[in-house]
């Protein structure tokens, strides 16, 4: 099958509510959660008294799909029978541009029926099994509202333990899901089966029998609306906030407004994908690329609102669960600053919020806030240690006990050595800051307070003590381990420099702007002189010659326009990456064969060559034909084997975008 995904996104609204196909076929098996753990979901049509299913591997006769497409916000299949087309459009309506449409918790389905034949009665319906509204807490109790010209079945957990979930591979054990059409109901497994054997849908008695939610219309054209109200979003340093859209609003006016704005929604979405054409010069191997990313990458966030700020809080999908993770945002960064720099605030504040409390005691840069949904202080790297004083609170994930959470660090005194240095990652979140900070700034500008600056200068001293051959420590990818004066880090440490002398400069102070930028453009040349052979590409770490490694950390020097590196560099690690590319991609470095997907396209972007731009697309979109790991697009996988290592449903599939913002040129204005 051409141009397939190896996961389809259906109705994706956030990191807890995310319904995906992870088949070729929409109704060959059971829909699933990002995780890949079952999520059910199913579609039927009822053409006079005969059932039919589209999705989900659950009775009715299964339609015979003919096509199956993704396009920026939404994925359209289409089937067929003796009796009637079908064709089904799952819009997720998460548009980057419009904070207040990306936090509205609904999800479109768009249903068109061709008949072609008389058919007297054309029932519709969509049902969602009661897994979809919990993790672990199965006590489900539910309803049917009446609500204007529709009615809303919803259901939920009847014990709501609001933000008690936060691992990293789990969904929320609170909040309320809706399914909303013509009609709906509240029903028993077998109530649904006396609907696909041909009878009507309709509300029975439970007993012990599991529970539906399901919505059904009549007619050649209807429209569904998936709504999650997750009632409490993020708890923020001890703030409990909802989502953006929710502040203001209830989920039944999201579900009217999606309602009356279908059309117009879908008109947007054709908009937007046209123009995601446009940017890549035809629906090509790059355009799926950015397809495939785009409604990832922002669903796995939650933008929620702290008085005037917008907080867009990132959950590190299938890695650790953390929460605004610093490298996690600076991958996706190219996506955000091109459609909506003010979201990349949003994921800046809460590290800059951290970074002031008494905790955080290092002179450089945080890696995350917390694990999602808890802003409640770093977890990445706490110490392990066996005393009355420990800190050995690795909380994220599972014991025999049970899931749990873990302990409020924003709150702990100075002076307690909650972190372990050994597992953090100075010289990486020290630029990562610097960067996006001056990135930001450029496109949406803001007054930074005295704090956030002093900030800024201590993590940019850092750099300058301990950036240019960076001692034996982690970086973003920090899957293959520490690593002593790893030249890449190096790369990023001094276009980090480069960043905030650009950053001091568009604040005014000429004077630092030209200390900092003297000391970047000095160790750009060390680097160079360390590192760079015209005869052969540059190394693993800066004592490596003959090794190699992908130096995506160069992009932000293009993007920037700070011209710390020659372009001669640019050259010979695009060359070096083609050289050493397997049929999936280049490895990240000589040690494994496998790869990042950010990390390939970040790369592509240093070129302005298409043909070699081309390669690295073509071998991505060959990884999604091919792979056989079912799941959301992964961003860690096998180069040759074209396997998933780990890691999917992550945002940094934003990186996709990058060559999108390089060819745009917007951050080249100072």
């Amino acid at each position: 099958m051409k141009n397939r995904l190896p996961s389809y996104p259906l109705m994706l609204i956030d990191p807890f509510f995310s319904l995906w196909s992870p088949a070729d076929t929409l109704n060959e098996g059971d829909t699933a959660f990002w995780t890949g753990a079952s999520k059910r979901a199913y579609g039927y049509v009822q053409a006079d008294g005969v059932t039919y299913r589209f999705m989900g591997g659950r009775g009715g006769t299964a339609l015979e799909q003919t096509e199956v497409t993704v396009s920026a916000l939404k994925t359209t299949y289409a089937f067929a029978c003796d009796a009637f087309d079908l064709t089904v459009d799952f819009l997720s309506p998460r548009d980057p541009r419009d904070p207040m449409l990306l936090s509205m918790p609904t999800a479109l389905v768009d249903v068109h029926i061709a008949p072609k034949k008389k058919i007297k009665k054309l029932t519709t319906v969509i049902a969602f099994d009661e897994n979809v509204c919990y993790d672990t807490y199965n006590d489900v109790t539910g309803c049917v509202l009446k609500a204007g010209k529709y009615r809303a079945a919803t259901m939920g957990v009847k014990r709501q333990m609001l933000l008690s979930n936060s691992q990293d591979s789990v969904s929320a054990d609170w909040g309320y899901v809706y399914l909303a059409g013509d009609d709906a109901q509240y029903l028993s497994a077998s109530a649904l089966h006396t609907f696909i054997d041909g009878g009507a849908l309709s509300y029975a008695d439970f007993s012990d029998e599991r529970k539906f939610i399901a919505a059904e219309a009549q007619g050649e054209r209807v429209r569904f609306v998936a709504a999650f109200d997750d009632v409490a979003s993020i708890n923020y340093f001890g703030k409990i906030l909802k989502a953006t859209y929710l502040t203001k609003k209830t989920v039944f006016d999201a579900i009217t407004e999606t309602f009356d704005r279908a059309d117009e929604l879908m008109e947007a979405e054709r908009a937007l994908d046209d123009e995601l054409a446009a940017r890549c010069g035809g629906r090509d191997a790059h355009y799926r690329l950015l397809c495939a990313s785009l409604r990832q990458s922002v669903a796995a966030h939650k933008l929620v609102s702290d008085g005037d700020r917008l907080l867009f809080i990132s959950k590190e999908c299938h890695s650790n669960g953390c929460a605004a993770t610093v490298d996690v945002t600076y991958p996706s960064a190219p996506l955000y600053l091109l459609y909506n720099p003010e979201l990349l605030w949003g994921m800046l504040e809460p590290v800059f919020d951290f970074a002031a409390m008494p905790v955080w005691e290092f002179d450089f840069a945080p890696h995350d806030v917390g694990t999602y949904p808890l802003c409640i202080g770093q977890v990445y790297g706490l110490k392990n240690r066996k005393d009355r004083f420990a800190c050995n609170h690795f909380s994220i994930g599972e014991t025999e006990k049970g899931r749990f959470t873990h302990l409020p660090y924003y709150l702990y005194p100075a002076g307690n050595e909650v972190y372990d240095f050994d597992w953090q990652m100075p010289v990486e979140e020290c630029s990562n800051m610097i960067i996006l900070t001056c990135a930001a700034q450029r496109l949406a500008p803001k007054t930074l307070t005295a704090e956030r600056r002093n900030m800024l200068e201590k993590w940019a001293g850092y750099l300058v003590d301990k950036g240019l051959i960076p001692e034996n420590q982690l970086c973003t990818d920090d899957f293959a381990g520490h690593l002593d004066k790893n030249a890449n880090l190096s790369v990023k440490a001094v276009v980090g420099l480069g960043a905030y002398a650009a950053l001091l400069e568009q604040l005014g102070d000429k004077k630092q702007a030209t200390k900092y930028r003297s000391i970047a453009e000095d160790y750009a040349a060390r680097w160079e002189k360390m590192c760079y052979d015209e005869r052969e590409c540059s190394p693993l770490t800066m004592d490596g010659r003959g090794s190699y490694s992908l130096k995506y950390n160069l992009l932000f020097d293009k993007l920037l326009g700070l011209q710390l590196f020659s372009d001669s560099v640019y050259g010979a690690e695009v060359k070096a990456m083609l050289e050493h590319s397997n049929r999936y991609g280049a490895p990240l470095d000589e040690r494994k064969t496998y790869t990042k997907s950010d990390w390939l396209l970040w790369m592509a972007a240093l070129s302005d060559d298409e043909n070699q731009r081309k390669q690295v697309y073509d071998a991505l979109d060959r990884f999604l034909n091919e792979s056989t790991s079912r799941v959301p697009f992964s961003d860690w996988y096998e180069t040759e084997a074209g396997t998933m290592v780990h890691f999917q449903n992550r945002t940094v599939q934003g990186g996709i975008f990058a060559a999108v913002l390089a060819d745009s040129k917007i951050l080249l204005k100072k």
